[in-house]
């Protein structure tokens, strides 16, 4: 569904595309790889719009996996459960993306593909926050919301990350937006927006973050 991605511009790029303030992340460095449990730039905006670190994967008291986080949510299904529902509400945040990754099964093989922006710089990816504990230290977490695939995606994975249209940005951000239209927001995606290629299965280790890995192969 997306369990890594990339993000390439520097941060004053990211500043001026989402004309926000960028001094939380001003030592952020290019990242080829990032893996759940890790932390990257993410772009709130409830009183201003303003990026800060956050930790990717979101683990609430209830989460019966001590050792796993939720990384990826559905968004058909957020409104099921008082939790997320309440966090739609109130705490939404946007992941910008490079680029993302998805593996392609076939048999006992998984191809990488890369999937990226056609056109623009970023994808802004839909996200939910909380606060969490991290090794004794509280900080900002996020989970990617996830929707069925476009026809770039389907034939790599049946569900990809809900990415939202840039007059969606501002919206998305606001904590007065109504539930109604936030629903409408999370649409599919347009293939024209996006393409695809496969790339190194050297992404399939975390550990591996250089720029050869987003080379197609």
């Amino acid at each position: 569904m997306c369990g890594r991605f990339d993000i390439q511009l520097p941060t004053e790029s990211l500043g001026k595309i989402y004309q926000a303030d960028i001094a939380n992340i001003e030592d952020f460095t290019p990242r080829y790889n990032i893996a759940p449990a890790q932390f990257a730039p993410v772009l709130f905006g409830d009183t201003k719009r303003e990026f800060d670190f956050a930790r990717f994967g979101m683990h609430p008291d209830w989460f019966k996996f001590k050792s796993r986080d939720l990384t990826n949510l559905w968004k058909e299904t957020l409104l099921d459960k008082p939790f997320f529902r309440h966090r739609l509400e109130q705490n939404r945040c946007i992941l910008p993306v490079s680029g993302f990754y998805e593996w392609k099964r076939s048999g006992g093989r998984k191809t990488p593909f890369r999937f990226r922006p056609a056109e623009d710089e970023v994808f802004s990816l839909a996200c939910i926050w909380e606060i969490g504990t991290f090794r004794g230290q509280k900080s900002p977490s996020f989970a990617i919301i996830t929707g069925p695939s476009n026809g770039i995606m389907k034939p790599v994975h049946d569900r990809m990350p809900v990415i939202l249209k840039d007059e969606f940005v501002g919206g998305w951000l606001d904590p007065e937006t109504e539930m109604d239209n936030l629903i409408d927001m999370m649409g599919r995606y347009s293939d024209s927006g996006m393409e695809s290629y496969r790339v190194s299965t050297r992404v399939n280790n975390p550990r591996n973050d250089d720029a050869s890995l987003i080379e197609p192969t």
